[in-house]
């Protein structure tokens, strides 16, 4: 199945192929929340680590992923954007694409997702887009695991699969293994 110019990816458990040379994953919203924008990646020796603002990452090491800013700090409305650019994924396994509302968080409330318009896009060096809503079933949650991508490194892709699943943010401290264990 090739790529498509752009494809939404609105349910659970769908899914959909994504070339892996370089990849943009943009996380845009207007309400007055602050997400962020996360990656959590499983080396091939299953070892973990994780992308976010206290952590942007580099595109010319590994892991070859750099967040760009943290947007919306102090739940500030407009035009907010945060953008994780890969420029690879060797020795990866999986990426997890993550957001969580670090208010929310911060006060152990659960996150607004449902009343704001926040969305996540991936787009490929070739402008291929991907779009996932970002949807948390239950109510308690103040981050969900939007998406996953499981890496083919001998092919070039990626399967990119809506998780739309829920956690509560306990550390950034730990690579993402507490976000992990709640959404395995």
């Amino acid at each position: 199945m090739g790529l498509v110019s752009k494809v939404e990816l609105k349910e659970k458990g769908k899914s959909n192929p994504i070339d892996v040379k370089q990849l943009m994953c943009t996380l845009k919203w207007t309400s007055a929340d602050d997400f962020d924008l996360a990656a959590i990646y499983v080396k091939k020796d299953k070892s973990l680590g994780m992308i976010f603002y206290g952590a942007k990452g580099s595109l010319a090491t590994f892991p070859y992923m750099s967040l760009d800013e943290d947007a919306g700090v102090g739940a500030t409305a407009g035009d907010n954007e945060e953008n994780l650019r890969i420029s690879k994924l060797s020795d990866v396994e999986e990426v997890y694409l993550v957001c969580w509302d670090f208010e929310a968080a911060r006060a152990s409330k659960p996150a607004n997702f449902k009343n704001s318009d926040v969305r996540l896009s991936i787009k490929d060096q070739n402008g291929n887009e991907v779009e996932a809503t970002l949807v948390v079933d239950g109510g308690s949650f103040n981050g969900t695991v939007v998406a996953k991508l499981l890496v083919n490194e001998s092919m070039g892709m990626a399967e990119m699969v809506n998780v739309s699943k829920g956690f509560t943010l306990l550390s950034t401290d730990d690579n993402g293994k507490s976000i992990i264990s709640q959404v395995k």
